[in-house]
């Protein structure tokens, strides 16, 4: 008898507009990072400059972040054991599938290398990076490019992030303002630095350099709005979250800087969480807030299969004219989503089962378990 595959359901039914939030700044990082492989006339790439804004939906996770795990640990995070318990259960849901993106990409460099082939970004399979990816500390300055699943920067921040939630909680425990108050002067001190770093970008573009300092604020931030969100009044919230959301992805189009677009970020997580505390969402919601728990799989496997699908594939191995290689790109959505799914099922959900140690008959993680936000 085959195998039935699981429905996917939504970790918890009081977060649905921040699930939709969550699988649309996936696919909002995937449009951003696959638009590279697009093959456009001047007019047509002109308009896809739009996109360069969107690699703000990054810092929508952050917020998202600390919102959940505000709400999954505030009340559990009561000493040592239990910050220890919290940092295996992130672990044993991050690892699995980032030390399997990290070895594709790893093995396709070492491949390249014995064919002799020649690589389009060599930085990217740099092995002096490959410990720091491993122990995920490549968000941290000790890589000076971004390298091998290039996103996984990210899951770096996010563990900073994790690792200084105790302080954060304590702030939040003396009053729920102050973690949100202290996120938001952290980022006005690094607006007023201006570009820095390495390469001179702003706070908001760091990816490999000090990542944490883009992440921890936002993460600060979300903990503040999971404090106040039944204090939140906003009439059409989740209407306006949509609303908010559609004007982000077109803002790019007039010429914004990112400086707006991550404005409109904040405010994004404002209504969704004002949404959500309505108890109330309409069908388009209940039907997308599912996909959710797909966003880590697309978020670290959109390279890899971008990679083998559209760069390799499309473009290099069958050598497809222009137009069939933006055709590939859009064709590739679905296979991610599949890939994404399976990925979900089959690895990431019973690798996290072994690794934390706490093993459940259900395939779906439980309702009172965070999720999480690369």
């Amino acid at each position: 008898m085959s195998q039935k595959w699981p429905a996917l359901k939504t970790e918890s039914e009081d977060f649905l507009h921040l699930d939709v939030l969550r699988f649309a700044a996936a696919m909002g990082v995937v449009a951003f990072h696959w638009r590279v492989w697009l093959q456009l006339d001047p007019t047509a790439a002109r308009l896809a400059l739009g996109l360069d804004n969107w690699a703000s939906f990054v810092d929508l996770f952050f917020v998202i972040s600390g919102f959940i795990i505000c709400h999954a640990y505030a009340t559990r995070m009561d000493g040592i054991s239990a910050f220890f318990d919290f940092l295996r259960k992130r672990v044993a849901r991050l690892i699995p599938l980032h030390w399997l993106t990290l070895a594709f990409f790893a093995v396709a460099g070492l491949v390249a290398k014995w064919c002799h082939y020649e690589l389009t970004n060599p930085e990217d399979y740099n092995f002096d990076c490959f410990v720091p990816n491993a122990l995920l500390l490549h968000g941290f300055g000790f890589c000076q490019t971004e390298s091998f699943n290039g996103p996984s920067w990210s899951i770096s921040a996010e563990m900073g992030c994790y690792l200084l939630f105790p302080a954060v909680l304590a702030l939040y425990r003396v009053n729920v303002w102050l973690p949100g108050i202290t996120g938001a002067i952290g980022i006005a001190l690094l607006s007023g630095l201006g570009a820095f770093g390495p390469e001179h970008e702003q706070w908001y573009n760091f990816t490999y350099y000090w990542s944490i300092l883009r992440a921890l604020p936002e993460f600060a931030i979300g903990v503040t709005l999971y404090g106040i969100r039944n204090r939140l009044r906003i009439p059409h919230a989740g209407l306006c979250m949509y609303l908010a959301l559609a004007f982000m992805i077109a803002l790019g189009q007039f010429g914004a800087s990112q400086f707006w677009t991550l404005a409109l970020v904040y405010l994004i997580a404002v209504l969704g969480a004002a949404a959500d505390s309505t108890g109330q969402s309409g069908a388009m919601t209940r039907r997308l807030a599912p996909l959710g728990v797909l966003t880590y799989s697309i978020y670290m496997l959109h390279m890899p299969v971008g990679t083998v699908l559209i760069s390799a594939g499309a473009g290099e191995l069958l050598g497809l004219p222009p137009l069939w290689v933006n055709v590939a790109t859009f064709a590739a959505i679905p296979a991610l989503l599949a890939i994404s799914y399976a990925s979900y099922v089959m690895f990431e959900t019973p690798a996290r089962r072994a690794l934390s140690g706490r093993a459940k008959k259900r395939a779906q993680p439980a309702a009172h378990r965070a999720f999480e936000a690369p």
